[in-house]
């Protein structure tokens, strides 16, 4: 069932010492590059429709197989389309919401909360590799059951038991799995390289507990002066070092900020040396920041064309101006 496939996505990686170490990645990205990170949200909810669909075929199939042409599937179909997505999307949820490197305690108190808002039991674990291997085995059974309700009628009564007989195994559900695909298609090769993409999708290549492990180093060259940055500053260049399970289920963002001074304006305004640091940072802040309309971005302009600050210093400190919107910013900074 959907569930027990996705058990791959949630399952912690392995850290034993068989697992490989690799390094890749960016080590500088010039100042005209944009450096774009998929939204992994989008893509991992068509992956899960699509995992969806093929699981709402397979189990058609199984059940016109072994309980008859007559029975009616649609309500299977439907719980996988709705309760069990819900569910997994739920589930997503919280590794998106958490960072790889969350303690289990954590994630665990999340995971048994989505479970128990849709009914599933749940039992007391300590850590997160346990906590699958019990709760996968709890989902195969709830899906089991939660089936066998919604095709159940007056007509045509359905039992847990009746579908015991080609049900997954709940302590190791691959097996039975794989003799759906090879009983559904012709050609179950590829349509386990669709599954195990989909797969890929929803959990990404290096946070999937089947990937070797990787270390990504990445730098990025700013222009100008790097004013702030979640990396760390080296220079005017900001690095950061990510590993696979930062990047499981959720986005890492790199964040950078830089700023460039023209030099000649500054001249022709009477700037006698550069800027520092933090003066940089205050004049970014205020013309970026507290100027949303623009109005002293104009002024400064203005002053520019005229070669001096006189008169907007001027306009600045008098009760009437023809700007009045920028007047408080100004005061503030007259200085």
């Amino acid at each position: 069932m959907v569930m027990a496939m996705l058990i791959t996505v949630f399952r912690p990686n392995s850290r034993g010492a068989g697992c490989s170490s690799r390094t890749g990645g960016v080590e500088s990205l010039d100042a005209g590059s944009r450096l774009v990170l998929e939204d992994f949200a989008t893509e991992s909810e068509r992956a899960l429709d699509a995992l969806v669909e093929l699981l709402a075929e397979m189990l058609e199939s199984e059940l016109h197989r072994h309980l008859g042409d007559e029975l009616n599937t649609a309500p299977a179909r439907k719980f996988l389309q709705t309760e069990a997505r819900s569910l997994a999307l739920a589930l997503i949820g919280v590794e998106r919401r958490m960072r790889g490197s969350e303690p289990d305690a954590q994630r665990i108190v999340l995971w048994s909360q989505v479970l128990a808002q849709h009914g599933v039991p749940t039992m007391p674990v300590e850590d997160a590799g346990e906590f699958w291997n019990l709760h996968g085995a709890m989902l195969v059974e709830w899906s089991r059951q939660r089936i066998a309700e919604e095709l159940s009628n007056p007509r045509f009564p359905v039992s847990q038991d009746d579908l015991l007989g080609f049900w997954p195994d709940p302590e190791d559900p691959t097996p039975e799995i794989d003799a759906w695909i090879r009983r559904t298609w012709s050609d179950p090769e590829q349509v386990e390289k669709e599954i195990e993409s989909h797969l890929s999708a929803i959990g990404g290549y290096y946070g999937r507990g089947s990937s070797p492990r990787f270390r990504f180093e990445i730098g990025v060259s700013m222009p100008g002066v790097l004013l702030g940055t979640n990396g760390a500053p080296d220079g005017s260049t900001a690095r950061w070092l990510i590993r696979d399970e930062d990047m499981s289920l959720s986005d890492f963002i790199l964040r950078a900020e830089s700023a460039d001074l023209l030099e000649e304006p500054l001249v022709a305004l009477g700037a006698r040396r550069a800027l520092n640091t933090a003066q940089l940072i205050q004049l970014v802040d205020l013309l970026c920041k507290r100027d949303p309309s623009g109005a002293l971005t104009e002024l400064l302009a203005e002053a520019v064309e005229q070669g001096s600050l006189e008169d907007i210093l001027r306009r600045a400190r008098s009760p009437e101006g023809r700007h009045p919107g920028p007047r408080p910013a100004l005061r503030r900074h007259a200085c």
